[in-house]
């Protein structure tokens, strides 16, 4: 039996090219994209009728109201937070005013005691004919406050108002013109002081003091006295008013006369 030798089969060049080339040559070189998380659908259904028409208006107008109402409502929860924190430092700021008008009432009576003893020293030098300069007592350096009202100034200018009480807006209100008449007497008590400072340089350890001299310098710290009453009068008042908002009272005229008068010396 002859065996035949099959012959060679020659190898084509794809055959090579095949053989070189990894197996997953055949896939694509652009990236795939991917599909879409949501699909957005347009209408199931258009509308055909008047009924289908309200629907979807009433629909869209009872959302929109829904919102509206819960967007006010988390306004008007702010604003109620908001004044709830505004009365609170109203309140501690009135409490803090209170200070600072009992130190500015005992400036007043120190003053007040120095102008007496230096009234009482031109008096004695008026009926002893002295010839002695005059030395008046100097008055104590003091510094007259006027109460801070910053709280109630941004509760006021902020719009705040309408929604606290009634009775503390008037209040409030009140003490914010009593404080303005005291910023006006604060003002006629520096004018007065730097008056009588004026007589004093001219006057102090000048020589022998005439009578014309003499009532000069009384003229200037009787006027000076006088504004300082008036002050210290405003304090009282403006202290007794201070109490009446902290403790919720109102600020009605005849109560807060009735008042002041059995605060005061009789």
């Amino acid at each position: 039996m002859v065996i035949r030798a099959e012959p060679d089969k020659p190898q084509r060049p794809a055959d090579s090219l095949n053989a070189a080339m990894p197996s997953d040559a055949g896939t694509s070189s652009f990236p795939e994209i991917p599909a879409p998380m949501l699909d957005i659908h347009a209408p199931h259904e258009s509308i055909h009728t008047w009924k289908s028409f309200f629907v979807h208006l009433g629909t869209i107008t009872i959302g929109l109201l829904i919102a509206i109402g819960l967007e006010q409502s988390v306004e008007s929860l702010h604003r109620h937070r908001q004044v709830r924190e505004m009365e609170l430092k109203l309140h501690q700021e009135s409490t803090d005013n209170l200070e600072v008008v009992a130190y500015d009432r005992k400036g007043c009576d120190t003053r007040l005691a120095a102008i007496a003893a230096n009234v009482e020293s031109l008096k004695l030098l008026g009926t002893q004919q002295s010839s002695a300069s005059w030395s008046p007592v100097a008055l104590p350096p003091t510094t007259f406050f006027i109460p801070d009202e910053t709280v109630w100034l941004m509760m006021r200018d902020g719009g705040l108002l309408p929604l606290v009480p009634d009775l503390l807006a008037e209040n409030y209100w009140k003490l914010d013109a009593t404080e303005s008449a005291l910023v006006t007497i604060r003002t006629s008590l520096v004018y007065s002081g730097i008056r009588l400072n004026a007589a004093i340089d001219v006057y102090s350890n000048a020589g022998p003091l005439n009578s014309q001299d003499i009532g000069v310098l009384r003229a200037a710290y009787s006027d000076y006295a006088a504004n300082l009453h008036t002050f210290r009068n405003s304090l009282d008042g403006y202290d007794l008013f201070i109490r009446r908002v902290l403790a919720g009272k109102s600020m009605d005229f005849r109560d807060v006369t009735e008042e002041l008068g059995r605060a005061r010396p009789h």
